[in-house]
């Protein structure tokens, strides 16, 4: 056997003892990871690697591998992640950013705004009818309200505490209250029943009618002035006004009702300024002073005679003016 093909076969023996040795690493990785690991011996005694001759460290765990063929390339910038909003209709969706401010040139409107009336003030309202107020001496009702063509119209209901203190009371021919003016039109009954302090009374032009007991009762009254736009005077109006002594009745009047001067046992005059009374109900003047009498306008003296002989006053001496 020559030299040279003794250093070959040394140079072959070392190869492979060094094989066995190097490789033994890379065969334990291969059984943990369950890889088989195949060397191929080249003719020659030369021996794959992998590329760029680095040995894998077997201690490396997967999750730490960058994944094979992945590649980020020079100054890409990745999108962040798309923003996940509140569903529509869901109660964040609905609430401004705490820190949202109004746009330029927009006016923000107060969290709250009062509408109260400050204490103390009154706003006038309308009043319907039936409606109440008083004011001076006398307690009013509403009769109507006010038209395009017409005023509004009350009637008295009865006397104020102040009113109830007077000796001498005047009934005007309107009245005002929170800005709207009414017409005095009525006189309610009993309005003024048995009030002992009244002694004279003026009824404004405007009333219509004196209602039923309207001053029944007054034994203080001796004076009273029936206003001219009066046409009805209802029954037990004046009844029991010890005090009365004369009464005029204006000349729109068309009706006296029963026992409206009853028991007035001092009156001894009653003037009638009226052409226009059509009845005198029955005992309208019943138990009056004895030789009282009736003045009448002209030519009405036989009519109204037989109107005081259906009432049961025929003892009333009639004259004419």
């Amino acid at each position: 056997m020559n030299k040279k093909t003794i250093a070959l076969m040394l140079s072959f023996s070392m190869v492979l003892s060094g094989m066995g040795i190097n490789a033994m690493p890379e065969k334990a990785a291969a059984a943990d990871k369950d890889i088989p690991v195949g060397l191929e011996l080249a003719t020659g005694g030369s021996i794959d690697t992998p590329t760029g001759g680095s040995i894998e460290n077997p201690d490396q765990s997967e999750e730490t591998k960058e994944p094979a063929g992945e590649t980020t390339k020079p100054n890409e910038t990745k999108e962040p992640a798309e923003e996940t909003k509140a569903p529509e209709n869901s109660p964040a969706a609905s609430q401004p950013a705490a820190s949202e401010t109004p746009a330029a040139g927009t006016t923000a409107t107060p969290a709250a705004v009062s509408t109260a009336t400050p204490a103390g003030i009154t706003t006038p309202t309308a009043l319907n009818v039936g409606d109440r107020f008083t004011t001076g001496n006398f307690i009013y009702s509403v009769l109507t309200t006010a038209t395009d063509t017409a005023k509004a119209t009350v009637k008295i209901r009865g006397l104020s505490a102040e009113g109830k203190t007077k000796t001498s009371l005047t009934i005007a021919a309107s009245v005002k209250w929170q800005a709207t003016e009414y017409l005095i039109t009525g006189i309610n009954e009993k309005s003024f029943k048995n009030n002992k302090n009244l002694t004279s009374v003026k009824v404004g032009k405007n009333v219509t009618y004196i209602g039923k007991y309207a001053f029944q009762g007054m034994t203080s009254l001796s004076s009273v002035t029936i206003g001219s736009g009066v046409t009805k005077i209802k029954k037990y109006a004046f009844a029991g006004c010890k005090k009365l002594r004369k009464v005029t009745i204006p000349a729109k009047t068309t009706f006296i009702g029963e026992k409206a001067f009853q028991n007035c046992k001092a009156l001894k005059a009653v003037i009638v300024n009226s052409k226009k009374i059509s009845k005198i109900n029955s005992n309208a003047f019943r138990y009056v002073k004895s030789g009282c009498y009736m003045v009448v306008p002209s030519g009405k003296k036989n009519t109204y005679k037989s109107l005081l002989q259906r009432a049961k006053a025929s003892k009333i001496k009639l004259y004419v003016y």
